[in-house]
């Protein structure tokens, strides 16, 4: 061969190279990086990381976060490891050693400063003179905004702790009457802290936080407050008051169950009437409350509801503990939901092919394992179906996918602008009532009470 052309061949290949580099460089996003204060297992921390992860997703951007105290977070947002933090009010630019942040000009959720108590069916005036004088109040000494607030309020009696663990000990002790902290602090692993005797007793105020991001990421402040505009307005935090008014309710005898489904439609009626009965025929009280799948798993975890309308072998290979009704199941299946009428699907297979971005419920372990299988990838949670299908109207999901029942249930009444079209059965699956660890003896007694109501339905 001759040298010229072994040159050009070289040249040619060189070039090649260069190019398929700059093709993997360019493919290579950015990626923003958040700490948050709330531990990984709670409600709030998983909601601000699916938010985050589909805002920035839409920006461009891959997304990490990971929890730490306060002071650790400062560190890490001065040393540059973190570009902001996920949740804060605009008091923590006044936090010592905080470098200078900017905050989104969209809240990413409101927080209620919540009271917590001993003592059963108490709910204090915590504006009232004599309250402010003589109760004693407690809460975590990295929380300024408290500070400020509980002077404020007048609140004379205050102890700073370093931990809710000590918080708590001191407030099963007696040396305080009253523990303040924000709604959602006592989920996950920190719910057992609860042991069914420390209940909510007020809500004291409530306020925004915001993401706030390093100056150096200025250019990013606007668009992510559209984008957390698009997604709170569809995908709103739920907090759960109705279930601690419900717990406080529960009798000697009384049972309490969650449901996933709206207590608005009369399917959920139905079951609870279901359960009712079969409960009264065994000589026990019964209340059924709607709550998210996660939030669900979280207070059967703890022993602060006794049980679940409806869950699947993925739900109890996480949780071998809960207790699985003998006997009672029933079928349900998964249709796909979507923007056009004109694509279609068969099963999962072709769900994968397709592409684009999928939405389920967020605990839906069923459902998320089976679509994880499928090699679906881009998959984004919501925390109900009616969040779900509102993100697909708004057009932040390509595809929505749930139960038969659930979209069903609110289908009628869902306040969209856009049709939405069914699109596909692809999957068929079983649940099944589970009951909580220690009720095992009630189980099957339990399924043949069930099995004689609903064969009289």
């Amino acid at each position: 061969m001759k040298p010229f052309i072994v040159r050009r061949l070289c040249w040619a290949l060189a070039i090649l190279t260069l190019l398929f580099h700059a093709l993997a460089v360019a493919e290579q996003r950015p990626t923003i990086r958040f700490g948050c204060l709330s531990s990984e297992d709670m409600p709030d921390y998983q909601y601000a990381l699916s938010v985050y992860t589909q805002s920035f997703d839409r920006l461009g951007y891959d997304f990490e976060m990971s929890s730490a105290a306060t002071s650790e977070i400062i560190r890490r947002l001065n040393d540059g490891t973190l570009d902001g933090d996920c949740a804060r009010n605009e008091s923590f630019t006044d936090y010592p050693g905080v470098p200078t942040l900017l905050k989104t000009r969209t809240a990413g959720r409101q927080v209620y400063m919540a009271a917590w108590s001993l003592r059963e069916n108490w709910r204090p005036d915590l504006l009232r003179l004599e309250n402010r004088k003589t109760l004693r109040f407690g809460f975590i000494r990295e929380m300024v905004y408290l500070q400020r607030l509980s002077q404020q309020m007048g609140y004379e009696r205050v102890t700073l702790f370093d931990s809710v663990e000590q918080g708590i000990a001191q407030l099963r002790a007696g040396t305080i009457d009253v523990w303040l902290d924000y709604e959602a602090v006592f989920g996950g692993e920190r719910r057992t802290l609860l042991d069914n005797d420390i209940r909510m007793v007020g809500a004291l105020v409530t306020y925004p936080v915001y993401p706030f991001l390093l100056e150096k990421h200025r250019d990013l402040i606007e668009p992510l407050s559209r984008e957390l505009a698009r997604q709170t307005a569809f995908r709103p935090y739920e907090h759960d008051f109705n279930l601690s008014q419900a717990q406080d309710k529960r009798r000697e005898k009384g049972l309490l169950f969650a449901c996933p489904l709206s207590e608005k439609v009369p399917m959920f009626r139905l079951v609870e009437q279901l359960y009712r009965d079969a409960f009264a025929a065994l000589g026990y009280e019964f209340k059924m409350v709607s709550l998210p799948l996660v939030r669900s798993e979280a207070e059967l975890q703890a022993g602060r509801i006794d049980g679940s309308c409806a869950r699947g072998a993925a739900f109890m290979a996480r949780h071998p503990e809960v207790v699985r009704l003998p006997g009672v199941e029933m079928p349900t299946s998964y249709q796909v939901w979507a923007l056009s009428p004109d694509i279609g699907f068969r099963n999962l297979a072709d769900l994968q092919r397709h592409g684009g971005r999928v939405g389920l419920v967020w605990g839906d372990y069923q459902l998320e394992t089976v679509l994880t299988e499928a090699g679906i990838e881009r998959l984004y949670t919501a925390n109900s179906t009616t969040v779900g299908l509102k993100m697909l109207a708004s057009g932040q999901l390509d595809m929505f996918v749930g139960t038969t029942a659930s979209v069903q249930s609110v289908i009628q009444s869902l306040k969209i602008t856009r049709p939405l079209y069914m699109v596909g059965d692809v999957h068929q699956a079983t649940v099944f009532p589970v009951l909580r660890s220690g009720l095992e003896a009630l189980a099957e007694p339990l399924a043949m009470q069930l099995q004689r109501h609903a064969n009289g339905l």
